[in-house]
């Protein structure tokens, strides 16, 4: 950024030994040390969800769910307590 220092008013709360929060608040002669900020925000792209990946998800949670009746039903969980 170019700025080698800023000056300001540091305020630290301090519980048992520990920073449980801080506030820094620069002072009007290093905020005009900055750079201005741009004038627009470059887009994400972010957006929802494709029909698929919802399918996709529903289809693994399904079949997660078959394998667990699946080997309950088989008998091959072991009950709780016992050894090999």
């Amino acid at each position: 950024m170019g700025v080698d220092f800023l000056e300001g008013a540091l305020v630290l709360v301090v519980r048992d030994g520990k920073i449980h929060s801080y506030s820094f608040t620069p002072s009007p002669e290093s905020l005009a040390k900055l750079p201005p900020p741009p004038a627009t925000l470059a887009e994400t792209g972010g957006g929802s969800l494709s029909p698929y990946h919802l399918v996709a998800a529903l289809g693994g949670l399904v079949f997660a769910g078959g394998l667990l009746i699946a080997t309950q039903g088989l008998g091959l969980r072991r009950p709780w307590g016992t050894s090999r």
